[in-house]
């Protein structure tokens, strides 16, 4: 995996954050920011290899699941 290729996989996740409600915009895109130099900081400090490519993979999963966590997590209270 190079630089190039990280910024697309998470141009993608912040393609998906920009769907989600305003009031959780800035929390998402706060967590999406921290992985991204996350990510960036494990390329500049690791020789490429396959666990390096599945580490960034995992934590750029994470990112995702964790909106959808939050997306959730404010839909329940209104249908309650």
């Amino acid at each position: 995996m190079d630089k190039a290729q990280l910024k697309r996989m998470f141009l993608g996740t912040t393609k998906l954050s920009a769907k989600t409600e305003s009031a959780l915009q800035e929390t998402v895109n706060g967590i999406g920011n921290m992985a991204y130099k996350l990510c960036g900081t494990m390329l500049v400090n690791c020789k490429p290899c396959d666990e390096l490519t599945i580490a960034i993979r995992r934590v750029q999963e994470g990112v995702l699941y964790f909106q959808q966590a939050l997306k959730q997590a404010v839909q329940e209270p209104e249908e309650q």
